[in-house]
């Protein structure tokens, strides 16, 4: 078990969550599809060409869903374009220090191993 943990994989509850909203997702997924063959067919009959060349292009509206799954198993669907939307910034030297003497802190009085974050950015305000 203490592999898996090394692996930080997410919590088994954390998955729920997510395969439940996955599986909530779905209707908004189809609703995408159709648009994405509508948009697609209008465009390709825009151009002259036959619309059912349409229907091999719906499995680009599958997009937005296979970058929130990249995002849970690995750093490449968060990271900076993250950062970017909400605003993030990096810290200054004084705000580096704050955090290394507060991990010192974390560590010294922690009883169990304590996961650290592999990357962070500081937020000037909080969003609205």
């Amino acid at each position: 078990m203490s592999q898996l943990r090394e692996l930080r994989f997410p919590s088994i509850p954390a998955l729920a969550v997510y395969a439940a909203t996955l599986v909530a997702e779905v209707p908004v997924v189809f609703a995408r599809m159709l648009l994405t063959l509508a948009v697609t067919a209008v465009v390709l009959l825009l151009k002259g060409e036959s619309p059912q060349a349409a229907e091999g292009l719906v499995e680009l509206a599958l997009i937005p869903t296979g970058w929130a799954v990249l995002a849970l198993i690995t750093p490449f669907g968060g990271g900076w374009r993250w950062r970017a939307n909400m605003g993030g910034r990096d810290p200054s030297e004084r705000e580096r220090t704050a955090h290394r003497d507060a991990l010192d802190l974390l560590l010294h009085h922690a009883t169990q191993p304590v996961r650290l974050p592999s990357i962070w950015f500081v937020i000037d305000s909080p969003p609205a």
